[in-house]
């Protein structure tokens, strides 16, 4: 059976309701197959256990995952409220799924090699095509518990994932495997089969003035730069406004001035780091992990920084794919760029589309951090964790 996709959405705001006019569309996509997988994101109005029960009674057999998100990324739109189910079915593609819980009382490391080892993968490296996992929004050491999936699936094997958000309250958040719905936790589902796999992640901010180093920190509190408070960096360049970091909501000034910190072995490469909020001794509270004694910058975006990284993004996909056309194109993007391109954020995915092709099923969410492997030396892959980044796996 050739590869079939299904994409079912609704607004409805009774949760049941919803969820079933979802999964009828969907299915109808598929002319009423049974899909062998399905991926669930809804926004924060809706009761996942409900959701779950609906999918359940319906699509019984189907591997399963999902999460909460602040948007859903759909063909022909983005929405900020609602259900999003991509149903896939197919007989090219086997896909093995999995789940880790309780992640704060672990060590990320560990956590990641028992994650990879629940999705026990019967197939060799060469079929294993892509990784995709969701984790919830409000953890942080997501290196760690990367290097332990590469360490039992593969390091080559490409990687794409979100965090989970629950419509910018950031309190929490859910993932969902199977009939179960947890917090604190990752989903996983392993693509294997011999299709052709393609993976861009980009962001579009760049550097203001020199580069600055990283004196002191520790995880993702960043104490220290040049020998002055972290604080002070910003006290720089935005005299008037850098108080408004000890806000501890998104601003203005957090959302299109996050810090950049220069990745090791990747050329003009950064890794966004959104602030959280300042702390009175100056430090400043990022979303996720620093790098030790890396240099370190202020990145500046907008609206047409965002709009050419998505462009930029889709013309590396198509060129890894060499002229192939993708099955279907999933996305992990950022809440900044939601943001920042507000009702323009639908003309990222048209921009898609033009490229990798105009009837080319695509779903996908806004995310807290959006997680790609990306190569940093010839033959050598590392996975990062970025804010304020579009990724976009695609299999042909």
């Amino acid at each position: 059976m050739p590869t079939q996709v299904g994409i079912g959405f609704s607004q409805q705001t009774n949760t049941p309701l919803a969820t079933q006019e979802a999964l009828q569309e969907a299915l109808k996509q598929l002319n009423d197959n049974q899909p062998s997988f399905a991926m669930i994101f809804n926004t924060a109005h809706y009761a996942p256990q409900e959701i779950l029960k609906i999918t359940q009674k319906i699509i019984p057999n189907t591997c399963l995952i999902g999460c909460s998100t602040a948007g859903i990324i759909l063909p022909d739109w983005v929405a900020d409220r609602g259900i999003g189910i991509f149903a896939l079915s197919t007989d090219e593609l086997k896909i093995e799924t999995g789940y880790v819980t309780h992640l704060p009382m672990q060590n990320m490391l560990s956590a990641g090699t028992t994650f990879g080892n629940n999705i026990a993968p019967r197939f060799g490296l060469q079929q294993r095509k892509l990784f995709l996992f969701l984790m919830d929004g409000l953890l942080h050491d997501t290196e760690g518990l990367c290097q332990g999936l590469k360490h039992q699936l593969g390091n080559i094997l490409p990687i794409i994932g979100a965090k989970s958000c629950d419509s910018f309250r950031f309190q929490e958040s859910w993932q969902y495997d199977q009939d179960e719905v947890f917090s604190q936790g990752a989903v996983g589902a392993l693509f294997n089969g011999y299709s052709k796999t393609a993976l861009s992640c980009k962001h579009g901010w760049r550097p203001l003035g020199k580069p600055r180093n990283i004196d002191e920190m520790e995880g993702r509190v960043l104490k220290s730069i040049d020998g002055q408070p972290a604080l002070n960096l910003y006290k720089e360049f935005f005299p008037e406004d850098f108080a408004s970091l000890k806000d501890s909501g998104l601003n203005q000034l957090k959302i299109r001035y996050p810090l950049g910190i220069k990745i090791p072995g990747k050329n003009n490469g950064y890794l966004l780091r959104n602030i959280t909020h300042a702390l009175d001794d100056g430090s400043l509270v990022c979303q996720d992990n620093l790098i030790a004694k890396a240099p370190v910058h202020i990145m500046i975006g907008n609206m047409d920084a965002c709009l050419e990284a998505a462009e930029e993004a889709a013309q590396d996909i198509k060129e890894q794919l060499s002229g192939q056309k993708p099955k279907f194109i999933l996305i992990m993007d950022s809440l900044l760029r939601y943001k920042i391109l507000g009702r323009s954020a639908y003309q990222e995915i048209r921009m898609i589309k033009n490229i990798l092709g105009i009837d080319v099923p695509i779903f996908g969410m806004y995310a807290n951090g959006e997680i790609s492997s990306t190569q940093v030396k010839e033959h050598l892959t590392k996975t990062f964790l970025q804010n304020g980044s579009i990724a976009i796996a695609a299999i042909a």
